[in-house]
């Protein structure tokens, strides 16, 4: 109703965020926060974002288009600890709850792209300045992943993370671990 989605985020975004920055959207749905990165970080800045799910990725492509946001590279993939193939289990009713992890027997699938973030990422921008993570579930994978780029980003590097006790649980992991990793 107001036009914004996640107000606490989006103002920790707007707050933060800073001309020529390196953001990385992972778990970027149809790039709402992509988006508004992609402003905030301007010409001189990068915007990657990741979405495995096939109908989240063409929405998040064609917003990008329809924004006319080029600083904006999109990778239909999940990001993980090695560069593997996966499933994702959809949800019908919420399109921004597909998980690695399903939380119930009988969900839809699709199989999909598992990439190492630092590999990937670190071969674009050897340093990024914030990374948004919201994956249902899949966070201590993303983050385990992504720990060379953290150490290379350190102390400057910025993170936000959502996590669901539930979903960690259903990944077979918890809460502690992710705060540990």
């Amino acid at each position: 109703a107001s036009g914004i989605w996640e107000p606490q985020e989006t103002r920790f975004l707007l707050d933060t965020l800073r001309p020529g920055d390196v953001f990385v959207d992972v778990g970027a749905n149809i790039g709402y926060f992509s988006l508004l990165a992609s402003r905030l970080v301007g010409p001189a800045g990068s915007v990657l974002a990741f979405e495995p799910e096939r109908g989240n990725y063409d929405l998040l492509e064609a917003n990008c288009r329809l924004n006319h946001c080029p600083n904006v590279r999109c990778f239909m993939a999940a990001l993980g600890d090695e560069n593997a193939s996966g499933t994702l289990y959809l949800n019908e009713l919420n399109r921004g709850d597909h998980s690695l992890y399903p939380a119930e027997q009988g969900r839809d699938s699709q199989d999909i792209s598992i990439v190492n973030g630092s590999k990937l990422i670190s071969s674009l921008h050897p340093r990024v300045n914030f990374i948004k993570i919201d994956t249902q579930g899949a966070e201590c994978d993303v983050i385990r992943g992504l720990q060379p780029l953290i150490a290379a980003s350190a102390p400057d590097l910025i993170m936000l993370i959502e996590f669901s006790p539930t979903h960690l649980r259903n990944a077979g992991t918890s809460g502690r671990t992710l705060l540990e990793l």
